[in-house]
């Protein structure tokens, strides 16, 4: 967690308005495996198939084929 009083007026400028200062790139992430992957290994999301709830959502046991 990040605490606004911590962080050097810059820094919140950066993080709480969206900008980014120039030297930053942005980077954009690819998803690891498409959805119809993610379908098939848990097949359809099954809820025999899922493990427990984490912080970004269900977590499901999966089969992953070569």
């Amino acid at each position: 967690m990040i605490c606004e009083e911590t962080l050097s007026s810059e820094a919140q400028d950066t993080i709480f308005d969206g900008n980014l200062p120039e030297n930053i790139m942005e980077v954009k992430l690819e998803p690891v495996f498409k959805l119809q992957i993610l379908e098939t290994a848990t097949n359809n999301f099954d809820i025999s198939m899922k493990l427990g709830q984490g912080g970004f959502g269900a977590v499901y046991r999966v089969t992953l084929l070569n």
